[in-house]
């Protein structure tokens, strides 16, 4: 399998590179067929020959589409590290696109790696499960958590050392 980028937010060529090389196999076969077998054959029979095609070019792109959604919802949730197989199902079986509509409300934060240990961990987590080190530094006044690159702790205003406010990511 490819590498999948980490950060929260892809390009877009991240989210086409993401996708299994099945899939684009799988469309580009689904699009010889059609050209090839069903829209001569339909051509045959047709009253009005020159509508035709546009026509029939939509549903042959809609099932591209849903090919495509279906193997970016099992990529994107083996990257978020949820159930590939629910998800993917649910984005498959679910009419019209809500089941892709459904994923995207309801997926995770990415996992990010643990700054101690680099075990991935859940932004949701306040401690890494591998080593139970500090997710999020904390200020050394208020022991209320800072982010990456502040320069300044938002709950007291004092000013934070390099090591106490991290790198940024």
């Amino acid at each position: 399998m490819r590498e999948m980028p980490v950060s929260e937010k892809t390009t877009a060529r991240e989210d086409l590179r993401m996708v299994q090389p099945a899939a684009w196999i799988l469309m580009g076969i689904w699009l010889l067929i059609w050209v090839t077998l069903l829209i001569p054959a339909i051509l045959r029979k047709s009253p009005n020959p020159a509508f035709v095609p546009l026509v029939l070019t939509v549903p042959a792109v809609a099932f591209c589409f849903y090919i495509f959604m279906v193997f970016w919802v099992n990529a994107d949730a083996k990257r978020r590290r949820m159930n590939t197989f629910q998800w993917t199902l649910i984005a498959a079986l679910v009419p019209y696109g809500v089941g892709f509509i459904i994923y995207l409300v309801s997926r995770l934060p990415m996992p990010k790696p643990c700054s101690a240990c680099g075990a991935v961990e859940f932004t949701s987590y306040l401690f890494c499960p591998s080593c139970g080190g500090r997710r999020n530094p904390q200020c050394p006044a208020c022991g209320k958590p800072v982010e990456a690159g502040w320069r300044a702790c938002a709950h007291c205003g004092k000013m934070l050392s390099p090591s106490a406010a991290g790198s940024p990511d």
